[in-house]
């Protein structure tokens, strides 16, 4: 009995210390603060787990038809490198005090997937300025950026600006109207949908 009774008052401390924090204000919002190290693997370690267990049934089609990367690089020319950057092109000046600060998707495409790729583009990261580009965005136009990503490494400057002025057509290669939803196979290869 006595057990149990300090088990549930060690709860409800915890709780009211919890809840105190959140109410105090003291807690560090801003972009230039920096998480502890323990607060910062937390979230990382639970990114990564998340997006792997995700991305784990998306079915990859094939990604290597040049003019799915050039289509690719118009879209990643009009939407990514403003955060991200590119072969040639650095990122905004903001984007360096973004808090995650948004990486280089050439060393991404590294460590990831490309179902992976293609979760974290076709979803975003909340409590990131990663956006969720699913909702204007066929799963080909998404596929299309992830051929890209994958392609990014091994980019020179000169070679990421010939796949931008072969997509062409005005709009980068991504020719939709943004704010309509597109459909198109989703990520298992059946009609327009979520994962």
């Amino acid at each position: 009995m006595r057990c149990l009774f300090a088990f549930v008052l060690v709860v409800v401390l915890s709780l009211a210390g919890v809840i105190g924090f959140v109410y105090s204000g003291w807690a560090d919002v801003s972009a230039t603060g920096t998480e502890s190290k323990p607060v910062r693997w937390l979230l990382e370690t639970t990114r990564r787990n998340a997006i792997e267990r995700n991305a784990a049934d998306i079915r990859v089609p094939d990604l290597s038809g040049q003019s799915l990367i050039a289509t690719g690089a118009g879209a990643f020319n009009n939407m990514c490198v403003g955060c991200h950057g590119a072969p040639g092109h650095n990122p905004m000046l903001g984007a360096g005090y973004m808090d995650p600060e948004p990486p280089d998707l050439g060393k991404v495409a590294k460590k990831r997937t490309p179902a992976e790729l293609f979760w974290v583009i076709k979803h975003g990261i909340r409590m990131t300025a990663m956006p969720a580009w699913g909702p204007t965005h066929s799963d080909t136009q998404l596929w299309a950026l992830v051929a890209l990503i994958e392609r990014l490494p091994d980019l020179s400057a000169q070679e990421f600006r010939q796949l931008v002025k072969q997509a062409g057509n005005g709009d980068e290669g991504h020719g939709h109207t943004h704010g309509a939803t597109s459909a198109g196979p989703d990520a298992h290869g059946q009609g327009g949908g979520g994962h």
